[in-house]
């Protein structure tokens, strides 16, 4: 990660660059396909690479671009740092992750695909990172998200902007705290808010409980670790904060059906 705050670049086509395995970054990656074939995996969930389309990827998201050798689209990867500067960016970033009526990846349409083309064109030309070209990659993200919300399937429901506060918080200290606070009531107290109030907020937006949240946010965690690293099992597992290694392996096969090892094999 060379770079100061961003970069722009081509979607890579020659082929020993196709194919690359799962892998993850400390930043986000803002994907614009309009040529080619293939499909893009983020956190186990598969994508198409229907064109012309977009995709974000966030940091500490596992993800593998598997395209044809005639792709075409560019990839803007953007620093934590300098999207936390401006927060209804950040804030929008932040929840959609794990938003259930939003979808990360989503066809564009051809007016759009020229308006994305265009923006990265002139960023491509003005790739220094100063501040002349910050404010021309802000004006990409904000375009980039408008053309994201503007193209989902469904409606997403959850625009109480008490409840969004609510709701980020929750994620924020989900983020800070989930390897070694695992039960919603530590939450609950922490934002001083009843149960129910918490549930209902976290199920709008994520189809689970506050508690069923949190399973998911380790194990989401625990696929990465198991998937991407060279640990082993017990390493992971006192990682992930368990007690005992054998605690972990019954955890994971109760909740994913396999065994870490099993799961691991899967993804190679």
């Amino acid at each position: 990660m060379d770079f100061k705050y961003y970069e722009i670049a081509k979607i890579k086509t020659a082929d020993e660059d196709l194919d690359i395995e799962l892998h993850r970054h400390l930043f986000y990656e803002f994907f614009f396909f309009y040529g080619g074939s293939g499909k893009h995996i983020i956190d186990f969930q598969e994508y198409d690479l229907s064109l012309p389309c977009i995709q974000i990827v966030s940091p500490h998201q596992l993800h593998q671009v598997i395209q044809s050798s005639d792709s075409q689209g560019y990839v803007i990867k953007v620093k934590p740092i300098l999207i936390s500067s401006y927060p209804r960016i950040n804030n929008f970033l932040n929840n959609i992750q794990y938003n259930q009526h939003f979808n990360p990846g989503v066809l564009i349409k051809e007016n759009e695909q020229r308006l994305l083309k265009e923006n990265c064109l002139f960023l491509n030309s003005h790739n220094n990172n100063n501040e002349d070209s910050i404010f021309a990659l802000l004006s990409f993200i904000n375009l980039y998200i408008s053309i994201l919300k503007k193209n989902q399937k469904e409606k997403d429901t959850s625009d109480n902007n008490i409840n969004n506060v609510i709701f980020t918080e929750f994620m924020q200290l989900v983020e800070n705290y989930y390897l070694v606070e695992k039960s919603a009531e530590f939450y609950m107290n922490k934002m001083h808010v009843s149960l129910n109030k918490l549930n209902n907020i976290v199920k709008e937006r994520t189809g689970m409980s506050a508690k069923k949240f949190l399973i998911q946010r380790v194990l989401l965690e625990a696929k990465r670790l198991v998937v991407h690293s060279n640990k082993s099992v017990k390493e992971i597992a006192y990682d992930l904060e368990f007690l005992e290694p054998a605690h972990f392996t019954n955890y994971f096969k109760k909740h994913i059906g396999t065994s870490p090892t099993n799961f691991k094999l899967m993804f190679q």
